[in-house]
């Protein structure tokens, strides 16, 4: 399974059909309890990956972060937009998948991104979504998206640092590119 899933990842993030359908031709009996311990698995690795990215601020450790969100993202079959809500200090309140989308649409509202940041009282956010095609290049709609979200925040004392986009192929930050 691993061998053609790339890795672990890639194995939980493919459908539970096709992992029954690979897992029954490999041991007709055991197919229910392989798949369940893989998804298991890879939920407990996630698991201890976002607790490891909570305990310093944020951004302190980037790579721990992207690591976490390379694991938990970049074999989802369709856009999943999410949004790590920090405190004054850049520590982890929430990490909240605010919408799931198709194989290259998302929609996305920076109201209701702003709504939710003030209801957990954030300071500032992170956004980030995947791209199941692989390439993380930003798209110009994300670019767009980013910098009306940042208006948004900007009236309401909510700084966006980020919008990361994870792809199998890496990892693209708009800041670092200079697009926002």
């Amino acid at each position: 399974w691993i061998r053609s899933c790339g890795n672990l990842a890639g194995v939980t993030g493919t459908s539970l059909s096709v992992l029954h359908v690979v897992a029954e031709q490999v041991d007709p009996c055991r197919a229910d309890e392989a798949v369940e311990r893989l998804v298991t698995i890879h939920a407990y690795g996630v698991r201890s990956l976002a607790q490891r990215a909570a305990l310093r601020p944020l951004l302190e450790d980037r790579q721990r972060v992207i690591t976490y969100l390379r694991a938990d993202m970049q074999a989802e079959g369709v856009i999943q937009f999410r949004i790590l809500f920090l405190d004054a200090k850049s520590y982890l309140i929430l990490d909240e998948v605010v919408n799931r989308g198709t194989i290259d649409h998302i929609p996305v509202y920076p109201r209701e991104i702003m709504r939710r940041a003030l209801e957990i009282y954030a300071a500032s956010i992170v956004l980030v979504q995947n791209h199941p095609w692989g390439d993380p290049s930003p798209e110009k709609w994300q670019v767009e998206v980013t910098k009306l979200i940042i208006a948004a925040g900007k009236g309401l004392g909510i700084y966006v640092k980020d919008h990361l986009i994870i792809g199998r192929n890496g990892t693209a930050s708009l800041r670092k590119l200079g697009l926002m």
